[in-house]
């Protein structure tokens, strides 16, 4: 699951979270990217929906 913090420049609220593809890698975005939405063939989906291991995963 992401985590919180801020930018200790623009003190905007940002999201770190772990790739969940056999990755090790860690991604920070801002919180509005994170929690947003993405339309794909007329559809409109959360750019990360939480999946059943309480993880969020990105829709592919």
């Amino acid at each position: 699951m992401g985590k919180s913090t801020f930018n200790s420049e623009t003190q905007k609220h940002m999201v770190v979270h772990q790739a969940l593809n056999g990755e090790i890698a860690y991604w920070l975005r801002l919180d509005k990217f994170f929690s947003g939405k993405v339309a794909t063939d007329g559809k409109t989906f959360n750019c990360f929906t939480k999946t059943d291991n309480n993880n969020y995963g990105n829709i592919q």
